[in-house]
């Protein structure tokens, strides 16, 4: 009578002929951030024994109330089809919303709440995704299915790009907030398989204000300092700007791509499709491929390698950056603090004398249990 939605790590044949299924999603926690942020937009009843008034989610506005009467079947199934929706992809308006809401706060240099914002932005897209998969298949057939696509789209990538030695594919994506905390990425893929051990993170040295094509030059200058185990083709994250700013760093004799959301190939009601660009004679081109599938999640893998190093790092710079205004604290002092105690909560709880057991400075401990104290 009334749907429900929820979050499967087994699927049974059968089970959900009546429903919908998503996935299969690989990333478990951006699936969880989602599913409650969803929940947040379009609440949907998950009450046992169709019990709503003794639901704690009911009281706190999760759960809209479907068997208490308070919300119509057309209302509540006008969430459900609006959750549909999301997980189709079509999603682009409320994504929009999201990105002018991320640069005001980055604009206002509120910087914390801008990651924030940047992080749903991504898990949104990351759930939008089509993905071929079934109900009768399971994450291991999921898997075996992509690795024989990316291995089929390898070879005639190198028929299509006339690349006639082709078994290294390096991809490059840049990761910031307004040019603070600036991360390159780079993944791999050898003879149509993708190979984490390969993988490298680029932290950007120089400068402190957006500016990708710099960033995206630095990194493939620190890259092409070592001529061993050299690509045939380097695939960037980016459009013409992208290829056009770094197109005099690649070695001889390697292929230079970009891959681009198309401004022009979007499908009606749902996400853009990819746009491909390759730099021939002097001049970027944009052209068409039959097989891009292992460029694509060869972007994808990128992307998501460099946001996940990109969030481990911000959530310790943001710890430290905290401890790091307390006078007598410093870098050496904050490590100590974090390693002793986990976390600024952590500190928080500590008494003075377990403080100063750590920094060895009872004036310093005092200033450190008043400071963290007051936050």
């Amino acid at each position: 009578e009334f749907p429900t939605v929820k979050i499967v790590r087994t699927i049974r044949k059968g089970e959900y002929k009546k429903g919908r299924l998503f996935g299969p999603y690989p990333s478990g926690y951006a699936i969880k951030r989602v599913y409650t942020y969803l929940r947040k937009l379009y609440p949907f009843c998950t009450c046992k024994n169709k019990d709503c008034r003794s639901s704690l989610y009911f009281h706190i506005g999760l759960c809209p109330g479907p068997y208490a009467g308070a919300i119509s079947k057309q209302d509540y199934r006008r969430n459900i089809n609006n959750i549909i929706k999301f997980l189709q992809g079509k999603q682009s308006n409320h994504i929009k919303r999201l990105e002018k809401e991320m640069k005001e706060y980055s604009k206002n240099q509120d910087y914390e709440k801008a990651k924030q914002v940047r992080d749903r932005i991504n898990d949104l897209k990351y759930v939008g995704q089509e993905i071929d998969f079934t109900y009768y298949d399971d994450i291991q057939s999921y898997e075996s299915k992509r690795e024989i696509v990316r291995r089929e789209s390898f070879k005639y990538l190198s028929l299509e790009l006339g690349i006639p030695n082709l078994k290294r594919i390096e991809c490059y994506d840049i990761s910031n907030i307004s040019g603070k905390l600036g991360y390159g990425s780079m993944v791999v893929a050898q003879n149509g398989v993708i190979e984490r051990s390969e993988y490298r993170i680029f932290r950007i040295k120089e400068g402190d204000k957006p500016n990708d094509y710099k960033m995206l030059r630095e990194v493939l200058e620190r890259r092409f300092k070592y001529k061993e185990n050299l690509p045939e083709l380097v695939l960037i994250d980016g459009g013409k700007g992208q290829l056009s700013s770094v197109r005099d760093l690649l070695p001889k004799g390697i292929t230079l791509m970009g891959i681009s959301k198309g401004r022009y190939l979007k499908r009606a009601g749902s996400i853009q499709l990819d746009e491909f660009w390759i730099y021939k004679s002097n001049n970027v081109l944009r052209i068409e491929l039959d097989t891009p599938q292992i460029l694509i999640d060869l972007r994808n893998e990128a992307h998501r390698f460099a946001i996940s190093y990109y969030r481990k790092r911000s959530i310790k710079e943001s710890k430290r950056s905290v401890l790091d205004k307390i006078e007598g604290v410093g870098p050496k002092r904050s490590k100590e603090l974090i390693k002793s105690f986990g976390s600024i909560q952590g500190i928080k709880k500590a008494s003075l004398e377990e403080v100063l057991k750590v920094v060895k400075n009872r004036k310093v401990a005092k200033q450190i249990i008043k400071d963290i104290s007051n936050l």
